[in-house]
């Protein structure tokens, strides 16, 4: 072998042991190549963490060894579908980002047990509510022989019959009016039962010992409305005494007996600290106004915009008003130098136990955070919002949409991830047990009518 051909052989080996140097050095300072951009690019990785662990995971459709808990490293930047699956569960898929040198956050993946809803109840059901410890179930079943209110004992499976109302008789309903049956629970898990019909009847359950009821009209002036006070353990009645006013009243769990906390006051009247809030004015010009219990005057708090208003369930410092006129929501912080804190158009709300707002309307979902008068929205879909709800231990907001219902992650990075749980003939309401291990709902698969329970996790 010749000199020249000597020294041409050591000349490649050094550039290639010099190439291979540069590009030891730059993977192991997490660079990779990128053929599409034709140029080394510092790499990200993807961490990825489930519940349960040890799910399968596929990027970009392809089968990787890691299984979750998991690192994604050396990955060019850009867009992957991250898909987990696992045997028993519901996949999970999502498109994520990943940008030079910054770690990709998957974390908090909760995987839905992939089960077909079983039938808890059979029957025509008009309504139902959970406990807030989520072990009893009310709920009202509709037969031809009239209303019959049962409690559920989840943890033994046990039904009891609470209350069996026969229908009105056909001189009474002259307005045709289908009685309805709705329930409003005390934090304690006392059932106040309420069925509107030509005439409204309230009953009170206690959560311990349903049965027996406790009829609040019963022998006494009639009630024109009834409902939980602001500790959501009082319950409150009003009296009309003249159209438009009457008398507010504290009545006794027990003895159903009745005392005046004040009067007379407007219909719209709302206690909270020994401080009644009313709406006054007129239609076109209403006003939010305060005073203490047992003083002749009031203070205005707010001019409010043309429109029938009533009171909605709140949460304290904030007061929530629903305007009949055009569907919205007003919240209000009374003792804020700007008192309106938030404007929403919706159709129902639902405080939560962390502060925040949840509320919808025909067709999307918010929430809200009344102390900073901020809203996000969470869904919006063509077709009616029939009912929504955050699972208590889950980063997921459920949300029924005509014979769907669905679980959208709240991660605010877009896509987020959308979970079809069930898809029935028909759904009426559904709601999460305490737990947030099952979801009950009201409805009809095939021909079968009732209450359905579905596991989640």
């Amino acid at each position: 072998m010749s000199r020249s051909v000597r020294r041409i052989i050591f000349i490649v080996f050094v550039l290639c042991f010099i190439a291979t140097s540069i590009a030891v050095t730059l993977f192991a300072a997490g660079y990779r190549y990128n053929v599409t951009k034709q140029r080394f690019e510092k790499t990200g990785l993807i961490r990825v963490e489930s519940v349960p662990r040890d799910a399968i995971i596929f990027v970009n459709g392809k089968q990787v060894r890691e299984r979750t808990p998991a690192r994604l490293a050396r990955l060019l930047p850009g867009e992957y579908v991250v898909r987990l699956e696992k045997t028993g569960y519901l996949p999970w898929e999502r498109r994520l980002e990943v940008q030079s040198g910054v770690v990709t956050f998957a974390g908090e993946i909760k995987l839905f047990r992939d089960e077909v809803p079983t039938l808890a109840v059979p029957g025509e059901i008009r309504s139902l509510s959970l406990s807030p410890d989520g072990n009893s179930l009310a709920y009202a079943l509709q037969k031809p022989t009239g209303t019959e209110v049962w409690m559920r004992n989840l943890s033994q499976n046990t039904d009891e019959l609470i209350l069996q109302k026969k229908p009105s008789a056909p001189e009474s309903r002259a307005s045709g009016k289908p009685e309805t049956v709705a329930f409003s629970r005390s934090k304690h898990g006392d059932v106040l039962i309420t069925i509107s019909g030509e005439v409204r009847q309230y009953f009170l359950a206690s959560g311990n010992n349903p049965s027996p009821l406790l009829d609040l009209q019963k022998n006494r002036a009639p009630l024109a409305r009834v409902a939980w006070g602001t500790d959501e353990e009082t319950l409150e009645g009003f009296v009309r005494t003249v159209p438009g006013r009457g008398t507010l009243l504290r009545i006794n769990q027990k003895t159903g007996e009745r005392t005046v906390i004040a009067s007379p006051v407007p219909e719209e009247v709302y206690l909270r600290n020994e401080v009644l809030y009313a709406i006054l004015g007129t239609a076109s010009a209403p006003r939010l106004t305060r005073r203490n219990v047992g003083a002749a005057s009031a203070q205005t708090v707010l001019s409010l915009p043309a429109g029938a208003y009533s009171f909605l369930r709140s949460r304290e410092p904030h007061l929530t008003l629903f305007n009949a006129r055009d569907s919205r929501v007003l919240v209000i912080e009374p003792e804020n130098e700007t008192p309106l804190r938030l404007t929403l158009s919706a159709k129902e709300t639902r405080w939560q136990d962390g502060g925040e707002l949840l509320s919808w309307n025909d067709f999307e979902i918010w929430t809200s955070d009344a102390a900073r008068g901020e809203s996000r929205l969470l869904a919006r879909y063509g077709e009616t919002v029939r009912s929504a709800a955050l699972h208590a231990g889950w980063p997921y907001l459920f949300g029924g949409w005509g014979n769907l219902i669905r679980a959208i992650d709240l991660d605010t990075r877009e896509p987020r991830n959308v979970v079809e749980l069930v898809k029935a003939t028909e759904i009426r309401d559904f709601t999460i047990g305490a737990d947030g291990k099952k979801l009950y709902f009201t409805g009809t698969i095939g021909n079968t009518k009732g209450i359905f329970s579905l596991q989640l996790r």
